[in-house]
C-alpha cells in the first residue's frame, strides 16, 4: 500500500480532529451553560493564579467524578454489524470492538489483510472479536466458493475452531493452490481437512453435493444489499473502512480508536463550578507546564478537560502534533489524530471575548462541525487570529510556555518512517484553587 493511500484512509476516518481557517459559528447554543462573564476577564490579577501554587497544590475534586466505565459494542438496529445466529466468530463475546470481515479465499489482498487482522487481535485479545462473512467472487476467483464450501465443510464437523483453523490454512497456503484446476484443487481440500483430523470422506461428500453452497451464495447476498461490491471489505463496529488495507498501522490505529470510544462512552455530569477557580499542571517529559483555566468563560469545557485528566486519559500520551509557530497538539492516546471519547462536548467561543491573539492559549480541537470537541486539545505557539469564533478557549499558560516551545515538530497527518517519535504527557493535574 501506497503512503499516499494511507493518508487518504485516515483522513477518512469520521472522528478525525482537525484545526482549520475556520469561519466563526454564531447561532446560539442552546446546551451552553451561562457564563460567569463578570468573573472571567483576563488578565485576572485578583485570583489565584497557578502561579501562586506549588504543583499539585489546591482542592483535589477527582473522586466527584464517577469512574469510567467500558461499554461493549451492541450494533444497533439495521447495522451491517448485526449479529446473527451461527455466525463465524473469533474473540471475546463482550469485545469493545467488533470487526467484521467480507472475504474471498481466493484473493491475494484478502489473504494479506486476513493476516494483518489476525495480528492485531492477538494485540487486543480482550477487546477485539472479528466476524468472518463469505463474500465469493466467482466471476473472477473460480475457486473461491469451494473454498468457502470447504471452510464450511470443516465447521459442520469440528465447530468453530475447525472454522478457523481451516481458514488459517487456506489462506496460509493460497499460493500452493490457486493455480490448480478445480478437481485437483477439491482433492487437496480434502487432505487439508484429513490433516485437521477431520473426515475426509464427509468432506468430499459435502464439496460435491454443494452442500453449503446455499450458505455461501446467502453471505454474498446480504453484503450486497448493504451495498457491499467487493472483497476484502472491513468494518470497526458501525466505522466502515473506506478501503480495506492490509497495513498493520492503520488498523491497529482504528482499533485504538474504536476501544477508547467504548471506554469513554459518556460524557462526565457536571463537577466544576464557574464560580470557582481551576488551575493544572501539564506534566511532560520536556518539563512542567501550568495553566489557569477559565471555568467561568467554558465551565463544560474544563469540566471535561478535568473528568478526563482525574481519569488518567492524559497519562503517558504523545504530543501527535507540534507545528513551530503555529499549535502544539495532545489529547489522543492513540496518537494518530483521530482518538477519542465516543461523546462529543459543546463549543464555548460564543459569548467570550477571548481571541487568538497570543501565544499560550489552551483550546480545543474538533472534527469542523459544530460541537464536536471530545478529548483532543492544543496549545497556541503565536497570535493565530484564523481561528478566532471557530474554537474554544479555556485556559491559558502562565508558566513552561518555554516547555511548549521545546516540544518536537511533528505531525502524524504526514506519517512516513521518517516521523521523529512525539514527546510524551506524562499526567495532568488538575485542582480548584483554594480560597484566598
Amino acid at each position: 500500500m501506497t503512503r499516499h493511500l494511507v493518508l487518504r484512509l485516515v483522513a477518512a476516518l469520521s472522528v478525525v480532529l482537525l484545526l482549520a481557517a475556520c469561519g466563526g459559528q454564531t447561532e446560539d447554543n442552546p446546551n451552553l451553560l451561562e457564563v460567569d462573564s463578570e468573573n472571567a476577564r483576563l488578565p485576572r490579577t485578583d485570583r489565584v493564579s497557578v502561579t501562586d501554587l506549588e504543583e499539585g497544590e489546591g482542592i483535589d475534586f477527582c473522586d466527584e467524578y464517577p469512574e469510567p466505565e467500558t461499554v461493549p459494542y451492541a450494533p444497533p438496529p439495521g447495522s451491517a454489524v448485526t449479529i446473527f445466529p451461527n455466525e463465524r466468530i473469533l474473540g471475546p463475546e463482550d469485545a469493545l470492538v467488533t470487526i467484521l470481515f467480507y472475504s474471498d479465499y481466493q484473493c491475494q489482498e484478502c489473504a494479506a489483510v486476513y493476516e494483518s487482522l489476525r495480528e492485531v487481535l492477538e494485540r487486543y485479545p480482550d477487546d477485539l472479536r472479528l466476524i468472518f462473512r463469505h463474500f465469493a467472487m466467482e466471476e473472477i476467483n473460480n475457486k473461491a466458493r469451494l473454498a468457502a464450501e470447504a471452510a464450511e465443510a470443516a465447521r459442520a464437523q469440528g465447530g468453530n475452531d475447525a472454522f478457523w483453523e481451516m481458514t488459517d490454512l487456506l489462506y496460509e497456503r493460497q499460493s500452493e493452490w490457486v493455480a490448480l484446476n478445480l478437481s485437483s484443487f477439491r482433492d487437496l481440500l480434502i487432505e487439508y481437512g484429513e490433516e485437521l483430523d477431520l473426515d475426509g470422506d464427509q468432506m468430499l461428500t459435502d464439496l460435491a453435493e454443494g452442500t453449503y453452497r446455499a450458505t455461501i451464495e446467502g453471505q454474498r447476498e446480504g453484503a450486497l444489499q448493504l451495498g457491499i461490491s467487493q472483497a476484502p471489505s472491513i468494518f470497526f463496529n458501525d466505522f466502515a473502512l473506506p478501503q480495506a488495507t492490509a497495513n498493520i498501522d492503520v488498523l491497529d490505529g482504528i482499533s485504538q480508536a474504536e476501544i477508547l470510544k467504548r471506554s469513554y462512552p459518556v460524557p462526565p455530569p457536571p463537577v466544576v463550578d464557574p464560580a470557582n477557580d481551576y488551575v493544572a499542571w501539564i506534566v511532560t517529559e520536556k518539563g512542567t507546564i501550568a495553566v489557569d483555566l477559565f471555568a467561568g468563560l467554558a465551565p463544560q469545557t474544563v469540566n471535561n478537560f478535568a473528568y478526563l485528566a482525574c481519569a488518567g486519559y492524559f497519562n503517558d500520551i504523545t504530543w501527535h502534533r507540534v507545528l513551530p509557530t503555529f499549535v502544539a497538539q495532545t489529547g489522543d492516546p492513540t496518537a494518530t489524530g483521530f482518538g477519542g471519547p465516543a461523546y462529543s462536548i459543546p463549543d464555548e467561543f460564543r459569548r467570550s471575548d477571548l481571541r487568538f491573539d497570543r501565544e499560550g492559549l489552551l483550546s480545543m480541537a474538533h472534527t469542523g462541525q459544530p460541537d464536536s470537541a471530545n478529548g483532543q486539545w492544543f496549545i497556541t505557539l503565536r497570535d493565530t487570529p484564523n481561528l478566532n469564533n471557530a474554537f474554544t478557549i479555556f485556559g491559558e499558560v502562565r508558566e513552561g510556555l518555554d516547555v511548549v516551545e521545546s516540544l518536537t515538530p511533528r505531525d502524524q497527518s504526514q506519517a512516513s518512517t521518517l516521523l521523529p517519535p512525539g514527546d510524551t504527557l506524562i499526567t495532568v493535574i488538575v485542582r480548584q484553587t483554594p480560597e484566598e
